[in-house]
């Protein structure tokens, strides 16, 4: 009996011990060893930093894609196109030298045809154009930067700032692909240093360094005693009354420091009046440097959170108090024609001035993203102030319009100042 199966058993598992053996065959097998034919190139379209290349594919039927291949920065890049398209996309040239690209076709069974050289001459990087664009200027507490990024390609704007040992270090990093862009780098004290930037994008290309010497405006936030303290309201004609009986939705909590959910200011429901007008006292006399608001969350960049408005400011308004009536419109409310806003405004004889119209900024309207309005509504909105603003202590807010239209109502969830308190 044992004889007798010993042979079958054994020819089963010699034959399970050669399948476990051979290599199997994973992916299209070959049909063919031709290669396919090769390009023909219609034109070659010039853009920042490399070309666009448009090409007439041959007539193979098992053509599956051309390919590019060159070097770029010391290292062998490639690209493809599918047989779909007619144009290869070619990027990531630091400067605008000659170049030549070869391209070939490959077919299905992974032949590739003869290379075609195609020369290009990249347009002007987006390192060099933002470059060109870059701007700083002295901040409260550090340096603003703009710049320009017409064709929206993702860059880093890499920031440098001296040290005590004046050596050049990185401070920070700012990602962008908006078209128009702005950034203030702070924590500084007020003594001259060197700041400097430069442009880097994701190929390893950067442009030159640009420095210079800046000494940041003195800056510290102005305390709020969590409300009903330091800051609070200063009743002036015509200031819009909040008497919602049905809410907490009270003027100190503008500055108790919460700046989520529902907690908020939200002015009077009616009568309508237009503009908005309401006036803090900060509590001391300020050599104001920058403010941030924060929006009513719930209802983000709509509703009545504010988009314009106007800002004035005064040390003392008891002067002009006592020179004009509270139902002095012209003066308080809006000038002869019914426009706002009144005589006030541009009282400076009497110790007003204008601190400037303001526009909330939503990313997303300037090349962001949805998720980029979320980060800045979460963070604040933030403006700085005109240095040569003498030292105030008393902001009137004046209503342009809110993102739902409205003129005649607003909420704000919460103010910040930063300035150099003077008494």
């Amino acid at each position: 009996m044992k004889t007798k199966y010993f042979m079958p058993v054994l020819f089963l598992f010699l034959s399970a011990l050669l399948v476990c053996c051979t290599e199997e065959f994973v992916g299209q097998p070959s049909t063919d060893s031709t290669s396919p034919g090769t390009i023909s190139v219609v034109k070659v379209e010039s853009t920042p930093g490399g070309a666009n290349i448009i090409y007439k594919a041959p007539s193979d039927p098992d053509l599956l894609y051309v390919k590019a291949y060159y070097e770029l920065n010391g290292k062998m890049q490639n690209t493809s196109a599918s047989l779909y398209t007619d144009t290869l996309k070619i990027v990531g040239f630091g400067n605008t030298d000659p170049q030549t690209i070869q391209v070939c076709c490959v077919d299905r069974s992974g032949n590739e045809g003869k290379a075609v050289p195609v020369d290009i001459k990249p347009l002007t990087p987006v390192v060099e154009q933002v470059f060109e664009t870059i701007h700083m200027v002295t901040a409260s507490g550090g340096i603003q930067l703009t710049w320009e990024n017409k064709v929206r390609e993702s860059v880093a704007i890499v920031i440098y700032a001296s040290d005590n040992n004046g050596y050049l270090t990185e401070a920070d990093v700012v990602y962008t692909s908006v078209p128009k862009g702005k950034y203030t780098l702070r924590g500084f004290d007020d003594k001259e240093r060197t700041f400097a930037v430069k442009i880097r994008d994701r190929w390893g290309n950067n442009s030159e360094i640009k420095e210079g010497k800046f000494t940041p405006y003195f800056e510290e936030e102005i305390p709020k005693e969590n409300g009903k303290g330091a800051m609070k309201r200063y009743w002036l004609p015509f200031d819009n009354p909040t008497n919602i009986s049905w809410t907490n939705f009270e003027f100190w909590n503008m500055f108790d420091g919460i700046t989520v959910g529902e907690n908020m200011f939200h002015t009077n429901y009616g009568p309508p009046q237009s503009p908005v007008y309401f006036t803090i006292d900060l509590g001391c006399l300020v050599k104001l440097g920058r403010y941030k608001l924060w929006y009513r969350q719930n209802t983000g960049w709509g509703h009545h959170n504010p988009r314009k408005w106007r800002l004035y400011a005064t040390a003392d308004p008891k002067p002009s108090q006592d020179a004009h009536p509270s139902d002095e419109e012209e003066y308080w409310n809006k000038d002869a024609n019914g426009v706002p806003p009144g005589k006030f405004a541009t009282d400076t004889a009497l110790g007003w001035y204008k601190v400037g119209d303001f526009e909330a900024e939503k990313p997303s309207l300037n090349g962001g993203s949805p998720q980029d309005d979320n980060d800045v509504m979460l963070s604040g909105l933030e403006f700085e102030v005109d240095p040569n603003l003498p030292p105030v202590r008393y902001i009137r807010f004046e209503l342009v319009i809110t993102w739902g239209g409205a003129t005649d109502n607003v909420h704000i969830s919460e103010w910040g100042f930063w300035g150099k308190i003077i008494k």
